[in-house]
């Protein structure tokens, strides 16, 4: 059956269905005109609505006033016989009693037998009787009162309040929750009731709102611990407190640092002592030692402390021993030995002493350690690192062992310590492999306090690396950078080696300055006298070898120079460490060249973690600097061997 081509009109007409069913899509001015149509049309409908609404509560009003005025004045017969009688009996009847109601109800019955005997007036009576029905059920029909939801619907319209809507039903297929309640609702006015209700006032609790307890105060404290007293301290206090001062403890029983001399236990002659020295307050180290001095425990103390050389602290220690009546003795190398044995004739409650000489004295029986009852090592770090170790062992197999502490639980106990068994204590500025194994060894059940972040550079020490490579182009250097720095004095120069300070010493004072030169090779009595001008002001820098890195306390410090990199980063930072103290900025300038590169890398991790510091790029590029280097067996090849 062959196929009857579409005629124009049913091919338009399939066009025109077809283009009905696709999707039209509307420009953006076409679905701004529809969505204005659309409200303009929603605006209409809401103007009709409030307006039918307002006809209706016209409407309820006149028919709530109808109602009212007809209660109070109830419809009358119009006939004359009764009108008369109504006129009469006004006076008399009272229509709000039970007996008056049912004398109108006797009269009504009677008019209606009587119209039944006498229908004389048949048309006007008629008339008459269903015009006094049609009152009549008027008046029941306004008298009716009305039911509670025509009352509330009326109330409603007359106030304008909104009709409430229906919840809406949760579809099977709706993920959202639908809670009981809407978006607009105050779910927090019934639990805020119980809470503002106050509690019922009893016998045993009669304290106000005002004055109860709130555990909001227990959770705020904006008070600082400075200014609280020693029972308001809370722990949160104590660990605000160390924060302040680095103070770190491990241990058990760790008792609470001290914030001032006078808290503590410490007697009343030594307390006296301390304000009559001019100590002021404790420092970190001091603040958490002490109390763990008084308990008679084992004590590591790790921390940059900053220490003297033997004859500075019995300087120091003699302020205490003469108020306090106690002997002190010093025994150091460079003294002459017999001086010292005579000092000892008599005995000494307290003994500052080298490694060195002091194994000294005990080999020839100069002095015995049967009586020692604390120990007190400091930097031992450098003690061995020096090559002491072997002294120091030496000096604590020496003590003896009757009051050394047993390895348990009542090395911890203060009460069943004191006065029974002798007490170690060991400061370190670092912790290497051999002062741990020298503490395990000798110490029982220590505690252990970290000041700081041990082992890493001060934090207010700026930084300053130079790369010059040549010895000439140093010196030079250093005299340009002295010649303005005349406000950082006093200034240290470090050197690695006893000759290189000698010379440049001689260097430095051919133009023109004051210098002093500290070194193993001079006598005791030279280092004193050479320490004593620069705290004097005799001399304004110090040429010191590793020497005085870390064994002299020279205040206000204001610039170290080291002229040659020390030979670990250790040594590096105790040196940069003599300045930048007690609070103060210091700056620290170092000389690089290309035999220092196996410390690039450590040199410039320190670098990085300073903030006042910045890296050169010639450091930062450099490709020793990149990794870590390998440690060799041996020895740096540069020459120690005259090293001072």
């Amino acid at each position: 059956m062959s196929k009857t081509p579409l005629s124009i009109a049913e091919i338009l007409e399939k066009q025109k269905a077809e283009s009905a069913l696709k999707p039209r899509f509307l420009s953006k001015a076409e679905r701004l005109a529809k969505a204005q149509r659309e409200k303009e049309e929603e605006e209409r409908k809401r103007a009709q609505k409030q307006e039918q609404d307002q006809k209706q509560r016209i409407e309820l009003e006149k028919q709530a006033q109808s109602v009212a005025s007809s209660s109070r004045h109830p419809a009358r017969p119009s006939g004359r016989e009764n009108g008369d009688r109504y006129r009469y009996d006004d006076g008399e009847l009272d229509y709000g009693s039970a007996d008056a109601k049912s004398d109108d109800r006797r009269r009504r019955r009677g008019m209606d037998v009587r119209r039944r005997d006498h229908p004389a007036n048949g048309r006007s009576a008629a008339n008459g009787q269903e015009q006094n029905g049609a009152q009549e059920a008027a008046a029941d029909a306004s008298s009716a009162p009305l039911t509670e939801s025509e009352q509330a619907s009326i109330r409603r319209r007359y106030l304008g309040l909104k009709d409430e809507k229906k919840k809406p039903k949760r579809k099977p297929t709706d993920k959202k929750f639908v809670f009981d309640w809407g978006e607009e609702d105050d779910t927090a006015t019934d639990s805020l009731a119980v809470q503002i209700q106050p509690a019922p006032s009893s016998s045993t609790n009669s304290a106000t709102p005002s004055t109860r307890y709130d555990p909001l105060d227990k959770r705020f404290d904006d008070k600082h611990w400075s200014e609280k007293t020693l029972e308001q301290m809370k722990e949160r206090d104590w660990r605000i407190f160390r924060e302040d001062f680095g103070i770190s403890a491990r241990g058990s029983n760790i008792p609470k640092p001290l914030r001032s001399w006078r808290e503590s236990s410490i007697p009343a002659s030594i307390l006296s002592t301390i304000e009559e020295v001019g100590y002021k307050e404790p420092s970190p180290i001091q603040r958490q030692a002490i109390p763990i001095g008084l308990q008679n425990r084992d004590l590591i103390g790790i921390a940059e402390t900053g220490s003297e050389l033997a004859q500075q602290i019995e300087t120091e220690t003699n302020k205490f021993a003469g108020r306090l009546g106690l002997g002190c003795v010093s025994i150091v190398g460079g003294r002459d030995m017999n001086d010292q044995a005579y000092a000892l004739r008599d005995g000494a409650e307290i003994v500052i002493a080298t490694p060195g000489r002091l194994k000294d004295c005990i080999e020839r029986h100069v002095l015995v350690l049967s009586q020692c009852t604390y120990v007190v090592m400091d930097e031992a770090d450098k003690m061995v690192d020096m090559g002491f170790e072997p002294q120091v062992n030496f000096i604590l197999d020496s003590l003896p062992v009757s009051n050394l502490k047993p390895d348990s639980e009542l090395a911890e106990k203060p009460e069943n310590t004191v006065g029974r068994y002798r007490v170690t204590m060991l400061y370190s500025a670092t912790m290497p492999p051999s002062v741990e194994r020298m503490a395990r060894v000798y110490l029982r059940r220590p505690a252990t306090i970290t000041i700081g972040d041990a082992g890493q550079a001060v934090a207010s020490v700026e930084q300053i690396v130079e790369f010059i490579p040549s010895e000439e182009a140093r010196r030079s250097r250093l005299i340009s950078i002295l010649q303005r720095s005349p406000h950082l004095v006093p200034i240290i120069v470090f050197v690695n080696q006893k000759k290189a300070a000698d010379s440049l010493g001689n260097y430095l004072i051919r133009h023109g300055f004051y210098i002093s030169t500290l070194h193993s090779g001079k006598s005791q009595e030279l280092r004193e006298e050479a320490l004593a001008q620069l705290r004097n002001g005799i001399t304004q820098i110090l040429v010191a070898t590793d020497l005085a890195g870390r064994g002299i306390d020279v205040p206000n410090v204001g610039l170290v120079v080291n002229f040659a990199m020390p030979n670990n980063i250790e040594a590096y930072i105790h040196r940069i460490g003599r300045t930048g103290r007690a609070g103060k900025k210091g700056t620290a300038i170092t000389f690089l060249d290309q035999a220092d590169a196996d410390l690039f890398y450590d040199l410039k991790m320190e670098l990085t973690k300073s903030k006042l510091s910045s890296v050169p790029q010639q450091l930062a590029r450099h490709p020793l600097a990149q990794h870590k280097p390998v440690k060799d067996a041996g020895k740096r090849k540069r020459d120690r061997e005259d090293e001072g």
